[in-house]
């Protein structure tokens, strides 16, 4: 088991656990850093430890910071932002970039973790193929993850929007669609879909139509934060990038129990 590798995307499934590394330091030089879940880039294994592609990535650019004292802890999307703004965390890890994070009160990596592709889970008979234009979605509901983003591409009156929150989020979201309750399944990321209904999928009357956007994944950083922090950060993710980039890693990631993932959301 992958142990202690508390980090990025997870709402920790409701409960804010911790780990800290590094030589043993005061409270106040902790890399304090608060992630929430979006499976399966972390996940709660069938012993109830967290571990996932995320988790070993991150391992590897605090590795190349030299291992700095560090604290990581799972917390809602909204809580997270919150803390991070009030100066009660460093960073939050991962972070999709949208108006709502793109704000004077955090500075963003330059460099991106992933460049997400939004894209919908529709029938194999839909009509829906690429590429996709707002007009095609009209007279359509679509549900989505309520703690994503939706891109201005879906906020349209002509298409209903129908929130589904927390937990089993993909499962559900796809079961909408098997079962005719949606037309189709929006997920801001595309890479974690095209994963999941290749492992996990268990019908073949489904399939991903990617949208004609890209989502920057990126670390946010409070303003002071970002003094102490951003530049040995962003080196650090910038040469791991250069010998592996995250996709590959996710891409390539042996899960040790595919049986326990579950996509939730955040409230």
């Amino acid at each position: 088991m992958k142990h202690h590798y508390l980090f990025i995307l997870s709402l920790a499934l409701g409960f804010a656990s911790a780990a800290s590394a590094g030589q043993s330091n005061s409270t106040a030089d902790l890399f304090r850093i608060g992630y929430f879940e979006l499976a399966p880039h972390i996940v709660q294994g069938p012993d109830g430890e967290l571990y996932g592609p995320a988790l070993e990535y991150t391992q590897r650019i605090l590795a190349r910071m030299g291992n700095p004292a560090y604290e990581l802890k799972g917390y809602p999307v909204r809580r997270a932002l919150q803390m991070l703004q009030s100066g009660e965390i460093d960073m939050v890890l991962f972070a999709a970039k949208t108006p709502v994070t793109d704000r004077e009160a955090y500075v963003m990596t330059d460099s991106n973790i992933v460049l997400l592709r939004p894209a919908l889970v529709v029938k194999q008979t839909s009509k829906l193929a690429e590429p996709i234009a707002p007009q095609d979605l009209f007279d359509t509901t679509l549900a989505y993850w309520s703690g994503g983003h939706i891109p201005d591409l879906l906020r349209h009156s002509e298409i209903n929007l129908v929130r589904v929150s927390g937990e089993a989020v993909y499962e559900r979201g796809i079961r909408m669609v098997e079962l005719s309750r949606a037309d189709a399944f929006f997920h801001v990321d595309g890479l974690a879909l095209r994963w999941w209904l290749k492992n996990r999928a268990t019908t073949n009357d489904v399939r991903l139509v990617p949208l004609p956007i890209q989502v920057e994944g990126k670390s946010l950083f409070s303003q002071e934060s970002a003094q102490r922090y951003k530049a040995a950060y962003e080196y650090a993710l910038n040469a791991e990038q250069e010998i592996q980039s995250y996709t590959d890693f996710f891409l390539n990631y042996q899960f040790e129990d595919t049986s326990v993932l579950s996509g939730r959301s955040s409230h």
